[in-house]
């Protein structure tokens, strides 16, 4: 369906639809245009979902008839949820957010992803939650060494930070001692 046949069918088109006085058929075809273009521009720098475009829109006070021009943006694959999910998902991998962090996350955007979506992006790029957490724990002590890791103040802080990032405790504690282990074994036996 084209933009015009979209704009044919909105309900101030039909004869039987009462306009308010200070509005016209021309008003209100021109701000649904305008409201389609402010979209387009937005969705040409990044994607959106639904509802954050939904609010973009009501933010500029485009209000009328936005389920109608999102239903078109969709229906002309300028607005696509399932990939703006898969991205959303990847972004928050790649920042060491843990699964059950990053479904949070998603429904906090008013999005409903299904866990298995998460696992199969995760076995896609070969990445696990153990990995992220030796990663951020490497990036933490790359600096300070891993002499940081006996000092009970720097040991809580990671642990902290690693908590904010949906980790579970059990898990850190298994990690930390996993990555003290592999790194006193490195400095025993040289290569």
């Amino acid at each position: 369906m084209t933009l015009k046949e979209t704009i044919e069918k909105l309900p101030f088109n039909n004869e039987d639809y009462i306009l308010a006085e200070d509005e016209s058929k021309a008003d209100l075809t021109r701000s649904f245009k305008r409201a389609y273009h402010y979209c387009i521009w937005l969705l040409s720098k990044r994607d959106y979902s639904r509802f954050k475009l939904a609010r973009k829109l009501y933010e500029k006070k485009y209000t009328p008839y936005v389920d109608e021009l999102l239903d078109f943006l969709e229906e002309a694959k300028y607005l696509q949820e399932e990939q703006y999910i898969r991205t959303r998902i990847k972004t928050f991998m790649y920042k060491g957010q843990s699964k059950r962090n990053i479904i949070n996350k998603l429904r906090a955007e008013r999005l409903n992803v299904e866990g298995h979506i998460i696992e199969e992006i995760f076995e896609e790029y070969r990445y696990t939650e153990n990995n992220q957490l030796r990663e951020l724990i490497h990036k933490k002590i790359r600096s300070k060494g891993i002499e940081a890791l006996e000092d009970f103040n720097f040991k809580q802080k990671l642990i902290r930070f690693l908590l904010s990032k949906g980790h579970s405790y059990d898990k850190i504690k298994t990690e930390i001692n996993y990555v003290q282990n592999e790194e006193s074994n490195a400095q025993d036996y040289p290569i």
